[in-house]
């Protein structure tokens, strides 16, 4: 595997999600409780049917893509997560080191793909001690260069065009199997799961070396 473009994804990826998940959680249930007007317990029955779920699993969605799908007020939602969201709840121990995101760097473009919000995202690069400026472009809920809804799916089709790569020759890394990977599998291009983020150390030492393949770190698919 010699990609030419790799996607990075950011919550869960590059930091543990597990560090704010919990209150991540609770922000997505109180705006969907407050934009639809229903219960508590209505809410997270809309999330759970979604896959969306207050723990975090392979299979776990984007609460950001169902908002979009739902016709809730997207600027709502910006607004909303990012008057809550706390970098300080992330331990920088478990995270990941700009060195790292460096050496990815010069072995091919990097883009920076996430359903989180423009400002979220810089106050987390920022927060890591992460230079916003590795990355070629930072693709996200905010920034997308359509007017659609935001879609991974969509975004990477948008990717590829942009860069003039094949998608056989991009390599989408995330944490979860089914919004980080498969819709890049689906277009024909390849994809990384890490079991946690110290995982990508793993993952660039392997691509230098060229020896990619799945083993307790992370999956290849």
């Amino acid at each position: 595997m010699k990609p030419k473009l790799i996607i990075f994804d950011l919550d869960g990826t590059l930091y543990d999600l597990k560090d704010v998940h919990e209150a991540n959680y609770a922000l997505q249930v109180q705006f969907l409780q407050h934009q639809l007007k229903i219960s508590n317990s209505d809410a997270v029955s809309i999330l759970e049917t979604n896959c969306i779920y207050s723990i975090i699993t392979d299979h776990s969605k984007s609460a950001t893509e169902l908002f979009a799908r739902l016709g809730l007020d997207m600027g709502d939602w910006k607004l909303y997560r990012e008057s809550y969201f706390d970098t300080s709840a992330i331990d920088k121990s478990k995270a990941i080191s700009e060195e790292t995101i460096k050496g990815f760097a010069q072995i091919c473009p990097l883009v920076l793909l996430s359903s989180n919000s423009l400002q979220n995202i810089l106050k987390t690069l920022n927060y890591l001690g992460i230079n916003n400026k590795l990355f070629n472009t930072i693709f996200c809920s905010d920034n997308t260069p359509t007017d659609a809804p935001f879609n991974k799916k969509q975004a990477m089709q948008i990717i590829a065009k942009k860069y003039k790569v094949e998608y056989n020759d991009i390599v989408s890394i995330g944490d979860r199997y089914q919004t980080d990977v498969i819709p890049m599998l689906e277009l024909g291009g390849h994809g990384i799961v890490v079991g946690m983020p110290i995982a990508l150390r793993t993952v660039l030492a392997d691509f230098i070396k060229g020896e990619v393949s799945s083993n307790g770190e992370y999956s290849v698919f």
